[in-house]
């Protein structure tokens, strides 16, 4: 979960100046199927459900589309906006996050496996998708929120 606490210029040569957003990631959260189950999605709602009730508020709620049709439902009867959101359809999140963590205009919160997820997603042109290739340790350096 992030949100967008101010804007920055940043100069990319020949008096082009562009204005954009820097990002805050507030959290991480890695939900793994318990053994020989699956996740249930309602306890996700409940989730999202109780950071509403906790006054924080939720503008936008992405899915992927595996098995979305349902939250999306539930959580537009409950007035929240959501949508699907993938990045196997439009590779264009990848290309601005990577753009975002090139400029220095993302704080990510340490979370072993949203790192180890950033640190090896990469574009692969001859399948013409954003893939995790293999590991190599080279990737982003990433700025830390302590």
């Amino acid at each position: 979960m992030g949100h967008v606490p101010k804007f920055v210029k940043r100069n990319r040569g020949q008096d082009v100046v562009e204005t954009l957003p820097f990002v805050a990631i507030d959290f991480a959260l890695n939900i793994a199927p318990p053994k020989n189950g699956e996740i249930e999605f309602s306890k996700i709602r409940e989730l999202i459900y109780h950071l509403v009730a906790q006054g924080v508020n939720l503008r936008w709620v992405s899915l992927d589309s595996y098995q979305s049709s349902d939250t999306i439902q539930q959580l537009k009867r409950k007035d929240i906006a959501s949508g699907i959101f993938s990045v196997d359809k439009d590779p264009k999140a990848y290309f601005l996050l990577r753009e975002a963590l090139l400029d220095r205009r993302i704080i990510i919160p340490y979370h072993e496996r949203l790192i180890d997820e950033l640190r090896f997603l990469e574009w692969d042109e001859l399948k013409g998708k954003v893939d995790h290739l293999q590991k190599d340790p080279r990737i982003f350096r990433i700025v830390w929120r302590r």
